[in-house]
C-alpha cells in the first residue's frame, strides 16, 4: 500500500509512526526544514472535559503504545476575569513544549520515527492524490478542506506569543478572560520551567495591525511583570468539517478541525487523529466512525465556547462569582463532560436563556 502524509506536524507523525507499526513505510512531505516550529512554546494539554480518562498521557501509552514526555504536571489552574479571580487545584494534564527543541512533542515523536522525511519539499495535493493509494493531509492548513468544500469555520483571530524569563511556578497554568483584550478569545501563561514561561494573547475578529494594541492592554492589565523576549504573531482558525475522507485523502489534525478555540491547544486530538487514521487505512475501518468521540467532544467545547461568548465582562466576573461558591466549584471542575454541562447551565442561566441540553 503506498501512502502519502502532507505535514510532519503532530498529527503527521503519529500517523506515520502507526503505520510504522503496522508494516508500511509512508512518503512523508514537510515544506519546512525541520520538525517543529521555529518559535518554542510551552502547550497545556488538558484533561478537563477532553476524555473520560483520568491522564491523556497514560491513555496514549496504553491503547497506541505512544509515550510523550511532557514538561511537568498541571496541578493548579488560574483563570482571570476583570475584577475576579478563580483558583482550582487537582490534577488537570500536562505542560508540552511545542517546536524544535529536543524536549519537544515534535522532536520526540521526530527520534521515534525508521521513515525519513522530505523536509523543504511543498507538494501540490491535488497533483500527488492520485499518485498514491492514500494521501494524509497533516499540514495544519485549511485550504484544502476549504476547497473540498466540507470546511465550516467556528473560530477566526490572530495570535500574539512571547518568551518570558523571571520566576514562574512550573504546575500553574494561568488564563484571561477579558472582552477588553480578548475580545471572545483569552490570554494563557504556561511555564516551561521556574524560570521561563509562554505568554499567548488569541484575539478574534481583528486585523494583525490592530493585535499589538490589544497585546499592549493585556499585558498591562494583567499586570505581567517579567520581562519579555521573542514574539511571534499567527493568524489563527479553527473549523468543522462535514466529513474527514473524501476519496483516497484521510483529514488529520489542525486541517481536520482537530482544534477548539477555548483551553486546550489540540494536542491530545491531533495525536489521536493521525494514530487512528493509520489504523483505519490499514485495517480497512470507517475513520468517520473510529474519530465519533472526538467530535463530538469538539462540539461540546464548541457549544461551551458560544455560551461563553454571550458573557460581557460582568457576567464573566459573575460567572467566577457563582462557581466560587462551595460544592458549586468542585462540580464545575469535574474532569469529564458534566464539568462543561454544568459551566454551560450555568451561563444560560446568567444569560437568560433556554437550556437546549445540547450538550
Amino acid at each position: 500500500m503506498k501512502i502519502a502524509i502532507i505535514g510532519a506536524g503532530i498529527a503527521g507523525m503519529a500517523c506515520a509512526l502507526e503505520l510504522e507499526k503496522l508494516g508500511i513505510k509512508p512518503d512523508i512531505y514537510e515544506k519546512s526544514y525541520k520538525a517543529g516550529s521555529l518559535a518554542p512554546f510551552s502547550a497545556a494539554m488538558m484533561n478537563l472535559g477532553l476524555t473520560q480518562s483520568d491522564s491523556q498521557i497514560k491513555h496514549l501509552i496504553k491503547q497506541y503504545h505512544l509515550k510523550i514526555n511532557p514538561l511537568s504536571e498541571i496541578k493548579k489552574i488560574v483563570i482571570h476575569t476583570p475584577t475576579d479571580k478563580l483558583s482550582l487545584s487537582g490534577s488537570f494534564g500536562y505542560l508540552l513544549k511545542i517546536g524544535q527543541d529536543k524536549e519537544s512533542v515534535h522532536q520526540q515523536l521526530y527520534k521515534k520515527l525508521n521513515t525519513g522525511v522530505k523536509f523543504k519539499t511543498d507538494v501540490n495535493y491535488f497533483e500527488i492524490k492520485n499518485k498514491y493509494d492514500w494521501v494524509v493531509l497533516a499540514d495544519g492548513s485549511i485550504s484544502i478542506p476549504i476547497k473540498l468544500n466540507i470546511y465550516q469555520p467556528t473560530f477566526q483571530g490572530w495570535v500574539r506569543s512571547a518568551y518570558l524569563t523571571g520566576n514562574f511556578k512550573p504546575t500553574v497554568v494561568k488564563f484571561w478572560f477579558d472582552r477588553e483584550y480578548a475580545r471572545e478569545g483569552f490570554g494563557c501563561l504556561t511555564p516551561f520551567n521556574e524560570k521561563s514561561a509562554s505568554l499567548l494573547l488569541l484575539v478574534n475578529g481583528i486585523t494583525r495591525q490592530e493585535l499589538h494594541d490589544y497585546w499592549n492592554t493585556f499585558v498591562n492589565k494583567a499586570g505581567i511583570k517579567q520581562a519579555s523576549t521573542g514574539c511571534f504573531e499567527t493568524e489563527f482558525q479553527t473549523g468543522m468539517l462535514s466529513s474527514h475522507v473524501v476519496d483516497n485523502t484521510v483529514i488529520i489534525g489542525h486541517s481536520g478541525g482537530f482544534v477548539e478555540a477555548i483551553w486546550t491547544q489540540g494536542i491530545y486530538f491531533s495525536l489521536i487523529s493521525g494514530l487512528e487514521a493509520a489504523r483505519c487505512i490499514v485495517k480497512g475501518e470507517d475513520y468517520n466512525q473510529k474519530i465519533k468521540p472526538l467530535i463530538e467532544a469538539n462540539q461540546k467545547l464548541y457549544y461551551l465556547r458560544q455560551q461563553l461568548n454571550k458573557l460581557d465582562n460582568a457576567g464573566l466576573d459573575l460567572l467566577i462569582k457563582i462557581i466560587k461558591i462551595p460544592g458549586i466549584k468542585h462540580l464545575a471542575a469535574a474532569g469529564d463532560f458534566s464539568g462543561i454541562k454544568f459551566i454551560s447551565n450555568i451561563v444560560t442561566i446568567i444569560t437568560g436563556g433556554e437550556d437546549k441540553d445540547n450538550v
